[in-house]
């Protein structure tokens, strides 16, 4: 993504993600049944194009899709988070025999090391041999049922900061600034430089989006902020809890008590003290069990981490706080996580799709054992690509089959104008989110719409969210303000949250009914494509639906008065993405 300020950012020195070692494989023992083979993120010096002596990830994708339709249609909750796993799975099996079939010949011929496969999407995740992968992909391109074959693509998403007197006054402003798949800059603590205080630097865009100075204020329990503007807290909870009118929420018994909430992102601070009792895999003790909360496919970490900074802070937007220090939306939800992109910045194809796999149907620490019983009911994911990509479209689909809510951030190129809406924010049919500020303007640098796969007067992004200067938890106890899309989403997250946990069969039609009908108008007046419909009122939405559910209620029972004696009336459900 192009930085927001106006001065250049050398490229990216590379950083490296570490090899690990192999994991021991099991095949599945029955004919035709798709083996589990679990292999290793291979080594990563820069951004992938070409095979390295580790060989090169491609991604076959298989064309046959699993029919959802009647899980779809079931009412939210295990069963049919259950029922969408098994068909997926189901169609896996059968529809990927040939391919493994033929990629068992090129390892034997030592073309391919590594092969495992994948039901969410239906693809097979393939390591060519360096100097293989042409070769690879066109035997897998002949088989029928093979839909394409594509490279395991890698993103570079952390900036060098700007040297010198220049870089010291960018760094004032903004710093880090992503630049390819997360997309929202952290701030760091400016350092002196050539003799400017980057604290006097001139501001290099205005608003209130600019980042925060760099002024802690450390009270005696820990409570640490970055900022000095007033109403960075206000009482015991964050501007941003404060303007969605989320206390009001929790007030009318909507706390997010009984819904989890997904993190696709840098991972976890889970020892936090304003994550850890949020934290689903805490237990009454203290101690914690990580099997089937944390999810690492870099290394099969069994301790959740995060050595990004990113994952941390959006959790604790959405679900965190201590006891008279609240900074997340819904502090009744459980958090879990998964570790889609690592600590230098890189995140692949295959970590992205496989956290989102596990999001479905959460595994033991070591990969094994999958649960779509304790799936997620709703994911953050505050990343995203600078251009139209249809890559995640067909896992976005089934996990909304399944009943559970994605949220995406929008991307931070909004100084590019119209259209630098990102994916999957871009995609339709979901919660795609822009960037407010205490002010209730856009943020500048929030990515705007129109997305390419919208229909016609379809908004995307389609509601903002609190998204400048973000106050929230950082790993090793932490707190640190933020701003990007990547702080809207999770007070998105955190408001839907809120919602299922008052009403748990709510729909996605009548959530984002609620969501967009009650938001604030920002911005233009009327709905428009830099804050959709409005910043969102989480009490106003929840009032909103309070009255959907009751008129659906109504109409079921008066549906049921009028039917003839023995005929069953259905209640509404959900329809299939």
């Amino acid at each position: 993504m192009t930085p927001i300020s106006n001065v250049s950012a050398p490229a990216p020195t590379p950083a490296r993600i570490e090899p690990m070692p192999p994991v021991q494989s099991s095949t599945a023992g029955a004919a035709g049944a798709v083996p589990t083979v679990v292999q290793r993120i291979p080594e990563v010096d820069a951004p992938v194009t070409e095979g390295g002596a580790t060989g090169h990830v491609l991604i076959a994708r298989i064309g046959q899709q699993a029919d959802l339709g009647a899980a779809s249609r079931m009412p939210r909750g295990a069963e049919r988070k259950t029922a969408v796993y098994d068909a997926l799975v189901e169609t896996a099996r059968t529809s990927q025999v040939d391919a493994l079939a033929a990629l068992a010949s090129l390892q034997e011929r030592g073309d391919v090391t590594k092969v495992e496969s994948m039901f969410l999407p239906n693809a097979i995740l393939v390591t060519a041999k360096a100097g293989s992968d042409d070769a690879v992909s066109q035997a897998l391109k002949g088989l029928a049922n093979v839909q394409d074959v594509v490279e395991n693509r890698t993103w570079s998403v952390r900036a060098d900061e700007v040297a010198g007197a220049a870089g010291a006054a960018a760094g004032a402003a903004y710093v880090d600034w992503a630049k390819g798949y997360i997309d929202g800059p952290k701030w760091h603590t400016p350092q002196r430089s050539g003799g400017v205080d980057p604290l006097d630097a001139p501001p290099l865009s205005g608003g209130e989006d600019l980042p925060p100075r760099s002024n802690p204020a450390v009270a005696d329990d820990g409570w640490t902020t970055d900022i000095e503007e007033p109403g960075a807290a206000v009482g015991d909870h964050v501007w941003g809890v404060d303007k969605i009118h989320a206390p009001e929420a929790w007030a009318d018994g909507a706390t997010g008590v009984g819904v989890t909430v997904g993190v696709v992102d840098t991972g976890l601070d889970a020892q936090h003290p304003a994550i850890k009792a949020h934290y689903r895999g805490t237990n009454a003790d203290g101690s914690q069990s990580n099997d089937y909360n944390w999810y690492d496919p870099f290394t099969l970490g069994a301790t959740p981490t995060d050595d990004g900074d990113h994952g941390t802070h959006v959790a604790g937007t959405s679900v965190g706080g201590t006891e008279g220090r609240v900074i997340g939306v819904a502090p009744g939800a459980k958090v879990i996580a998964a570790k889609a992109i690592n600590g230098a910045g890189y995140n692949t194809s295959e970590t992205t799709l496989k956290a989102l796999q596990w999001m479905l149907a959460p595994t033991k620490t070591d990969g094994s054992a999958p649960d779509p019983t304790k799936g997620a009911d709703v994911i953050n994911n505050s990343w995203g690509g600078s251009n139209p990509d249809e890559q995640f479209m067909e896992t976005f689909a089934a996990l909304k089959a399944a009943g559970i809510e994605l949220v995406n951030s929008a991307g931070n190129e909004g100084e590019g104008g119209a259209g630098t809406v990102g994916s999957p924010g871009s995609y339709p049919g979901y919660f795609s989110i822009a960037a407010s500020t205490a002010k209730d303007t856009i943020a500048s640098f929030s990515s705007r719409g129109p997305s390419k796969y919208a229909k016609e007067g379809e908004m995307i992004p389609n509601i903002a969210a609190p998204g400048s200067n973000v106050l929230s938890s950082v790993p090793g106890g932490r707190y640190q303000a933020m701003s990007g899309t990547s702080m809207a989403a999770p007070h998105t997250t955190g408001a839907i949250a809120l919602l299922l946990s008052k009403f748990p069969q709510a729909t996605h039609d009548q959530l984002a009914k609620a969501l967009e009908g009650t938001a604030i108008d920002i911005d233009i007046k009327g709905p428009d494509t830099a804050a959709g419909y409005g910043r969102i009122d989480v009490a106003a939405a929840l009032r909103s639906l309070a009255a959907s559910m009751a008129g659906a209620g109504d109409a079921q029972a008066g549906a049921a008065a009028a039917a003839p004696a023995g005929t069953v009336v259905e209640p509404p459900v959900e329809q299939a993405a």
